[in-house]
């Protein structure tokens, strides 16, 4: 990730029927080559897959 923005919130309903509110930022990566301006939700779990480092 190049940068991230401010944060703006989105509200969801889950598979279960309840509500969720969270963060959604903006953020830029380099894709291939070219920049791209992406929406990243927040997410409040561990990673699924590790990066090495």
């Amino acid at each position: 990730m190049i940068e991230a923005g401010t944060a703006q919130f989105a509200m969801r309903i889950l598979g279960v029927g309840s509500e969720c509110v969270f963060d959604v930022y903006e953020a830029v990566v380099v894709w291939d080559g070219v920049l791209l301006t992406i929406p990243v939700d927040e997410a409040g779990s561990e990673p699924l897959v590790t990066c090495p480092s």
